[in-house]
């Protein structure tokens, strides 16, 4: 385990690192949370909380919402350092160790005059998380007292599920509680998204198909179908449209393979309808011509036998030909032209 001196100098590397990284992103803030504390936090120390609480699933916009309040504080000169629960449990051995290292982390900043910015990842993951929770709003109340002398100091906890924190933290920050985007925030985000395809999609209608899609997910949507769009250069009909939803939620999906794309599902199905036209093509072939009844009786078992083998043998090389060659055989070359540009 790192001693203090070089888990400082690694997590000051780590997250400038991650600094440069994350503040060249171009996040959509569909829902205008981001903006909103964007605009809380620039009204300065005196007048903002002392950090914010961010709740919700994932892809719900809560990294989306603390990207908004770095680039705030950035103007400040306000620093981030990034941690996790799972991560603080493996930088120190005990609670009291990793007092020591966050008590140094904030000497650095004040040494140098600088503002911090803690932001905090799924704390209930770190196991001494009872015990950080009353030092971070010690910690906080102090550089509120002591504004006049102490550099800046912001909060940002980010976590799946409600947690409960000591009434000296909570009161001292924003709670914010975010969920998956509802109709009107789908739409804007796609209509932002995805200006390259709009004059071939029906924004309004993936906006509905898409209920219970998180950011993320909208996001894969929306390249998929630019990505579509470009390939095959028309306007793209609902049933496309609600593959491509099924292909990216995950909890949306039917019958439908893991990873399968529109098109070749689309396939899959022309193919199953080509071989049960074939399979029944080849049983009136195969059937016994009017008059056949008056044969005698013990042929009959004989014809039954010899239809079925030549059904599954049909069934068999059908099977087994490209579409485009099935449906070659099945409609002829001039039909099948016809049926392509329709």
């Amino acid at each position: 385990m790192k001693t203090t001196e070089e888990w400082l100098r690694f997590r000051l590397k780590e997250s400038e690192r991650y600094q440069n990284y994350i503040l060249n992103q171009k996040l959509n803030d569909a829902s205008g949370l981001g903006r909103r504390l964007q605009k809380l936090v620039r009204r300065g120390r005196a007048e903002r909380p002392a950090g914010v609480l961010l709740t919700g699933p994932a892809g719900s916009g809560r990294h989306c919402a603390a990207w908004h309040i770095l680039q705030a504080l950035d103007e400040e000169d306000c620093a981030p350092v990034f941690f996790t629960g799972a991560g603080l449990a493996q930088d120190a051995a005990d609670f009291p160790d990793l007092a020591e290292r966050l008590n140094a982390l904030l000497d650095s900043f004040y040494d140098r005059g600088q503002g911090l910015c803690v932001v905090l990842e799924e704390p209930e993951d770190c196991p001494y998380c009872q015990q950080l929770y009353p030092y971070l709003g010690s910690v906080a109340q102090e550089y509120r007292l002591g504004a006049e002398i102490l550099p800046p100091l912001f909060l940002i906890l980010i976590t799946r599920q409600q947690v409960t924190l000591p009434a000296m933290l909570q009161e001292q920050l924003l709670s914010c509680s975010c969920v998956l985007p509802d109709l009107a925030t789908r739409r804007n985000y796609l209509e932002d998204r995805s200006k390259s395809i709009r004059n071939y999609v029906s924004l309004s209608r993936l906006a509905e198909l898409s209920e219970g899609c998180s950011f993320g997910q909208l996001g894969q949507i929306s390249e998929q179908l630019a990505f579509w769009v470009d390939t095959e250069e028309r306007s793209l009909d609902d049933e496309m449209l609600e593959q491509t939803v099924k292909q990216f939620s995950p909890g949306k999906s039917d019958s439908q393979p893991q990873g399968q794309n529109p098109i070749t599902a689309a396939l899959d199905r022309l193919q199953t309808a080509l071989v049960d036209l074939a399979d029944r093509l080849s049983f009136l072939s195969v059937s016994k011509p009017v008059g056949a009844a008056s044969k005698e009786k013990k042929e009959e078992p004989l014809i039954e036998e010899a239809n079925e083998n030549s059904m599954a043998n049909d069934r068999s090389s059908v099977e087994k030909l490209p579409v485009h060659q099935l449906a070659k055989e099945l409609f002829g070359e001039d039909r099948l032209q016809e049926l392509l540009q329709n």
